[in-house]
């Protein structure tokens, strides 16, 4: 089966946790001809075995030569992964992309069999503060996640100073070739809470073209909780780019509370005495840099044809314009004039990026169905072509009219929570390394789950953990 440590991890988290997933499918049947290739069918199956160890499994002291331990669900990875790229893979991958991935399944599954409705335990809604600051008028938007990707702030550690220390001693070593003992490292030591408090400040967004006043000037955006699920799933950012665009796991301890309230980040839209903003433009229209412009014209293109690179790589500069023309030599509109497109505003649907559709339908598919995916995700390219080739079957279905009045609610409460099972990675990327995650049983004890091997354990490391399950007290 290859790499599956990400896949077990997440699995084992969502059926041991998530009661509903596994009483809705346990319920579950479907025509014995679909089974081997049916979802649900054989998502049962692996609910059925976690839930009945003792007969799949056996102490390994008592395994016979040749007998294999546990359960491999082939079937239901070859299911998960059809048509993905990645999952369908034996190469290793990333949990949170993997829970999502499976989030889209469980949704999948809902629209077509109503009764397994069980995603939205882990569903909530983010909602987003814009303040004009010139006018003082506000824009709450709302959008809907299953996982809470909380940043880590290196610079609040409590022990910052001497871990900046020695990451230039460290530097030194490195450079004169000489040895680093594990006992002389140093890590960063960051409160969860303080993750909390990056998440949900104040943040300014220059260039706000104001629907209030018709001008450029700022705006103060601040990030909250609409909602409260029954489970919340957190992501810490251990994973970030250095300067260079080179991948680096972050090697940061977090102090993880077993308890935490989070109702001072409940969002509650328009309040008493706020004034909304005006519906209009919230973006200013994108302009060609005329540096950039200039720059290619010295390269013998034309002048249509270097504001439309400009333009399409959103003036991220010369050379990503010149990728841009190269690759649209042919279009027989490159030399015509360019037609910006105008503005967002605040209540339209977000338009997508003609580029990034083109993208897609070199993969084989419609404009429409490319234009659906990328509608789907946010404008997300790498999300869009995940989500088209999870969804074949949707691509060219009628959207269903919909209102806010009659699109069901999520769960939502109190935001006090208590830590039920975090996942682990032990390496130093996505791309390699090994999961594993702990889950705290009915009795209260952490057990450790890291592929077929289950354990009680007894100090769970949840400082080093990449997600965090909590649920509501």
């Amino acid at each position: 089966m290859g790499n599956t440590c990400y896949m077990n991890s997440v699995l084992q988290v969502l059926i041991n946790c998530v009661g509903k997933i596994s009483n809705k499918y346990l319920a579950h049947s479907a025509p014995s001809a679909e089974i081997p290739t049916d979802f649900g069918a054989q998502f049962k199956n692996l609910i059925h075995y976690t839930q009945n160890p003792g007969k799949y499994s056996v102490d390994p002291d008592g395994l016979k030569p040749g007998q294999e331990n546990g359960v491999r669900p082939a079937l239901l990875k070859s299911i998960v992964g059809k048509g993905h790229p990645e999952f369908s893979s034996t190469r290793q991958q990333d949990a949170h992309e993997y829970l999502l991935h499976i989030i889209s399944i469980l949704e999948k599954e809902e629209r077509k069999t109503p009764s397994l409705a069980c995603s939205d335990d882990l569903c909530f809604e983010v909602e987003d503060r814009i303040q004009c600051n010139a006018s003082q008028k506000v824009l709450y938007k709302s959008r809907k996640d299953y996982c809470l990707s909380l940043p880590i702030p290196l610079d609040k550690a409590s022990n910052f100073a001497a871990a900046q220390a020695w990451e230039t001693r460290k530097s030194e070593l490195e450079a004169a070739g000489e040895k680093i003992k594990a006992e002389d490292y140093v890590k960063y030591k960051v409160s969860l809470m303080d993750c909390f408090a990056t998440f949900s400040a104040a943040e300014i967004i220059q260039d706000f073209l104001s629907p209030a006043t018709n001008q450029k000037g700022t705006a103060s955006k601040t990030t909250g909780l609409k909602t409260f699920p029954n489970y919340l799933m957190l992501q810490a950012r251990r994973f970030t780019l250095t300067a260079n665009w080179q991948p680096k796991k972050l090697d940061v301890l977090l102090d993880v509370p077993e308890e935490i309230d989070l109702e001072h980040l409940r969002s509650s839209g328009l309040k008493p005495g706020e004034v909304e903003l005006p519906a209009g433009p919230t973006e200013a229209p994108l302009e060609p840099d005329p540096t950039i412009v200039e720059s290619l014209m010295g390269m013998g293109f034309g002048f249509e044809a270097c504001r439309k690179a400009a333009y399409h790589t959103k003036n991220a500069g010369p050379e990503q314009a010149m990728e841009w023309i190269f690759g649209h030599m042919d279009d027989p509109d490159l030399n015509s004039p360019l037609v910006i497109e105008p503005p967002k505003t605040a209540s339209s649907e977000p338009t997508v990026s003609q580029d990034d559709v083109q993208m897609l339908c070199a993969m084989g598919f419609t404009p429409k169905q490319a234009t659906k995916a990328l509608k789907k995700c946010d404008n997300n390219l790498e999300r869009a072509a995940d989500w088209i080739f999870s969804h074949a079957d949707e691509l060219d279905q009628d959207e269903p009219e919909s209102s806010p009045s009659t699109a069901p609610s999520l769960p939502d409460g109190s935001g006090r929570y208590r830590l039920r099972a975090f996942i682990s990675h032990m390496g130093s990327s996505t791309a390699c390394g090994h999961y594993v995650c702990h889950i705290r049983d009915k009795e209260g004890r952490w057990v450790l789950y890291n592929d077929e091997k289950v354990a009680l354990s007894v100090t769970p490391p949840k400082d080093m953990a990449y997600m965090y399950l909590y649920e509501r007290m």
